[in-house]
């Protein structure tokens, strides 16, 4: 068996700073208790007035037995008298009492019990005894010798002064005391609040601000003191209070990684219930913008880089999640190559629909420019990175590339799986058609296509930049879907923000005043602050105004996309001849279209020879593989 220290729990932290407080706070206390309580102290007996009564006494004694004259006894009385101001009363008996010496100075009923301070002295001697070794002061006390003689001093004193100045160190000892404790009290408690009381209060607001709202922020005190310098208490190591509310943050927070958006009614279900944990609640339908992204080339990706695969895909997922978090998105589930993202409208923001939808597009597009940009990624791109160099030899001309598909419609939101595991997620046809737009983007050859119903959300200039694909109908699905892209080339970008920038925004700001005046003059004449507002709505319009988005677009023919979107929209009508031509003369305007959209469109033409079959409807059955 273990030694029994060994078996020993060690003391805690707290426990021992508490008990080094309290012990240092003991030994102050006792100490200042030792050193001011004597100087305080009201009942030390004033031996003042019996001294003086004791002398007098003594000097009787001696004039009795003859040792002194009767002169000198009456001049230490009258000394006696008058160096003493607040006698009262003075009674001196002599020893045959007939020639008795008494004196009232004053009279003492005029004064209060507490005013009056008596001190007596009484001696008995042996009148054969010549010496003075038979003299004794007795104070408050008659004694009579065996002879009967005895002789006694009296005497009453105004001491009023003396009984204020007790009263007042009665009350300072009193305050003292009360003080003394007080303190003692508000000191065990500061350390007790300090050490245990505070850190468990501030534990319970943490739960109970998850409870309330589940994906709150709480910030790690312990960076915060690094980056502020200050690492005493970190070269202490923490309290245990400390850790365990440093623990509870951090736990919260992958409680949030962990379940997200979509899992934050569980952890605020869960957090307020006082039973066992339940995580299997009802879902909640919501109305959302669903988007889905895949990392292309992954499986051949994954046979290069092998355990650095990880990295790479947790790079690609760090340039995700960071800008769709920018965009007011969430990102929902990880598939490891892909990534399921969730735009919810929230009740309490301004934001309406179309700008959710707009967001959720800016988002993508933004993902695919930092892709572009980020240095992490250069390595796996570059020709003189050792990855660059193995993945362009099983991968020709391999890019870091992703591909999105975006719907909008309802789910059902909350936890999927069992008591073992579970994921927050959503169900619902609408998701699923989000990915198989995703999937959809390979055949055409595009980056990214959405659905008409996000489409429809989009506003006016987003709607300019869009192009129209195809209408199709997959399998499962009751309604066809007309599919739409955003045209964009990410080649040479920063030479085309240069371009863009050297041309200047003049032209573009008389263009969006162009646009709203026409508004306006359509709907009549509107308030100046109606300008105003109309304005300002156009301008916020990241289609127009963020230069990275304009220069996606910037090398595209101005005829490029309306000739696209008319060699469709004829194609859908059935009017196949006419479509052939108007695409034909888009594939020319740009090379890359010789295998993009209008080339798929044009191959599925040429099958009937581009005779729209009999029962066309205006769109075409298309079959996805494990979808």
């Amino acid at each position: 068996p273990l030694p029994e220290e060994k078996t020993k729990r060690s003391e805690s932290k707290v426990g021992a700073k508490l008990a080094e407080l309290t012990t240092r706070r003991v030994i102050t206390i006792v100490l200042i208790i030792l050193f001011m309580l004597p100087v305080i102290n009201t009942e030390e007996e004033n031996q003042m007035y019996d001294v003086g009564i004791g002398i007098i006494h003594d000097t009787g004694i001696q004039y009795k037995k003859g040792l002194i004259s009767e002169a000198a006894f009456n001049a230490t009385i009258e000394y006696y008298l008058n160096s003493t101001p607040n006698l009262v009363v003075l009674s001196v008996d002599a020893y045959d009492r007939t020639r008795p010496l008494k004196g009232f100075l004053h009279d003492e009923d005029v004064f209060r019990d507490a005013e009056i301070r008596r001190a007596q002295g009484v001696c008995y001697y042996t009148p054969e005894d010549s010496s003075t070794d038979g003299a004794k002061l007795c104070n408050f006390d008659t004694s009579t010798d065996p002879l009967g003689h005895n002789l006694t001093t009296y005497g009453s004193f105004d001491s009023t002064d003396l009984e204020i100045e007790s009263a007042w160190r009665s009350i300072l000892q009193t305050l003292f005391i009360v003080g003394t404790f007080g303190i003692t009290t508000m000191m065990f408690t500061y350390d007790a609040h300090k050490l245990v009381i505070a850190p468990i209060e501030r534990m319970v607001r943490i739960v109970e601000e998850l409870a309330e709202n589940p994906l709150a922020t709480f910030e790690n005190e312990d960076s915060d003191l690094i980056n502020k310098g200050k690492t005493k208490y970190m070269d202490q190591g923490g309290y245990e209070t400390k850790l365990l509310e440093n623990c509870i943050k951090k736990i919260g927070g992958l409680l949030q990684v962990g379940f997200g958006q979509a899992g934050a009614e569980i952890i605020a279900s869960n957090m307020n219930a006082s039973g066992e944990l339940d995580p299997m609640i009802p879902g909640t339908k919501v109305q959302a913008v669903f988007g889905f992204c895949d990392i292309r080339d992954f499986m051949a990706t994954t046979e290069v880089l092998q355990e650095s695969v990880l990295l790479f895909a947790n790079e690609i997922a760090n340039i995700v999640h960071t800008q769709v978090g920018q965009y007011a998105g969430d990102a929902n589930r990880n598939f490891g190559d892909g990534f399921f993202l969730v735009w919810k409208r929230i009740p309490a923001s301004e934001d309406s629909w179309t700008q959710i939808a707009e967001k959720a597009l800016i988002a993508f597009l933004k993902i695919n420019i930092q892709l572009t940009k980020s240095p992490e990624l250069l390595q796996y791109t570059s020709r003189d990175a050792k990855a660059g160099k193995l993945l362009r030899k099983a991968i020709p001309d391999f890019t870091v590339r992703l591909g999105f598909g975006l719907h909008v419609g309802w789910a059902i939101e909350g936890a999927i799986g069992s008591n073992k595991k579970l994921d927050a997620s959503y169900l619902s046809p609408h998701v699923n058609l989000a990915i198989k737009l995703q999937a959809i983007t390979r055949n055409y050859g595009s980056h990214i296509i959405y659905s008409d119903a996000l489409y429809k959300l989009l506003g006016e200039d987003a709607k300019k930049c869009s192009r129209i694909l195809d209408c199709v109908k997959f399998k499962g699905l009751k309604e066809p879907v007309t599919l739409y892209t955003f045209d964009s080339s990410y080649d040479d970008l920063q030479n085309k923000l240069q371009a863009i920038r050297l041309r200047g925004d003049s032209s573009q700001e008389d263009e969006i005043r162009e646009v709203v005046d026409r508004r306006i003059s359509l709907i009549g004449p509107s308030p100046i602050i109606g300008h105003s507002q109309n304005l300002a709505k156009v301008q916020k319009s990241a289609f127009r105004t963020d230069l990275e988005i304009r220069a996606l677009q910037w090398d595209l023919p101005p005829h490029f996309l309306p000739l696209c979107r008319k060699g469709i929209n004829v194609y859908m009508n059935g009017r196949w001849k006419e479509a052939k031509v108007l695409l034909e003369a888009a594939i020319k305007m740009v090379r890359k279209e010789k295998k993009g959209p209008a080339a798929v469109v044009l191959e599925f033409m040429a099958k009937t020879d581009f005779k729209p079959p009999d029962d066309w409807k205006g769109y075409r059955t298309v079959s996805l593989p494990n979808i």
